[in-house]
């Protein structure tokens, strides 16, 4: 058995309310998005996932796309001869972003002077949805912040994926910190149900350690665990936390101590913890 952190303290039941809703076990998804209402948030659901790309990801990658197009758009002004189009045109793709490139690769001259007519029809409206999309991903940003402040997790690593949402959280009146009170102070059982999906994180990377894998081999025997790790926000916290902990000896001793200490809690209340 392994006594890092042993807990030395009386095991503090859980309130009813916090029993019920870990047995309810709704989805990380479905819980943040419930507390973002109560904290005043009025449109539609967000999707937040573990894989999210952040809000300045999400940006870059627009902005990849646009210098595409406006480089193609160049060319096609300029007139050039269709040899020279077809060199700077392939050159555009690889060198401003192979990724944005996919969207005329391998297309012939003709077929890319018409999407490049089709694109001026519809690129207003195309703005407008990535416009919406970016607006998506800043709620998602205060989410994923609201989210990593309320856990249990190292200090450092928070303060680590707080930094990658820089654009969130900026205020006591943005969401993101409503709904960090929400989950301290009003809705508790929510913050419950979010904490146990971190630790089910916790124990996955756990398991990890204890077989001698590491996490490519992991995800490529287990795809369970994989799936969980990208659509899970909570769970993917959990995990990362406690590799990023596992670099430092005491930290790693203080992160497995108070896991332990929420077992316990878990155990007393009878609530199953699925690594």
């Amino acid at each position: 058995m392994n006594t890092i952190g042993a807990v030395r303290e009386p095991v503090q039941p859980f309130s009813p309310e916090e029993v019920d809703a870990m047995q309810s076990n709704d989805s990380t998804e479905h819980v943040l998005n419930k507390v973002a209402h109560h904290s005043g948030y009025a449109e539609q659901e967000i999707e937040i996932h573990g894989a999210d790309k952040t809000f300045k990801e999400l940006r870059a990658e627009f902005k990849e796309k646009e210098g595409v197009h406006y480089a193609l758009e160049q060319l096609k002004e300029h007139s050039m001869d269709d040899a020279k189009v077809g060199f700077a045109h392939t050159a555009a793709t690889r060198v401003i972003s192979t990724r944005a490139g996919l969207l005329t690769e391998g297309l012939g001259l003709g077929a890319i002077a018409a999407k490049l007519m089709w694109d001026g029809l519809e690129r207003r409206e195309e703005k407008n949805k990535e416009g919406q999309e970016l607006h998506r991903s800043l709620v998602r940003d205060e989410m994923h912040n609201a989210l990593t402040m309320k856990l249990e997790l190292p200090q450092g690593f928070k303060q680590t994926e707080i930094e990658k949402r820089d654009y969130s959280t900026r205020s006591f009146q943005s969401l993101g910190m409503k709904m960090a009170s929400e989950l301290g102070v009003h809705d508790k059982a929510a913050r419950a149900v979010l904490q146990l999906h971190c630790d089910e994180g916790m124990h996955a990377a756990r398991d990890m350690f204890a077989s001698g894998q590491d996490k490519a081999i992991l995800f490529t025997m287990q795809p369970s665990i994989r799936a969980r790790y990208d659509a899970d926000a909570a769970f993917r916290l959990g995990f990362d936390a406690l590799v990023w902990a596992k670099n430092d000896p005491n930290t790693y001793a203080e992160t497995v101590g108070a896991l332990q200490q929420r077992d316990a809690r878990y155990n007393a209340s009878h609530i199953a913890v699925k690594g």
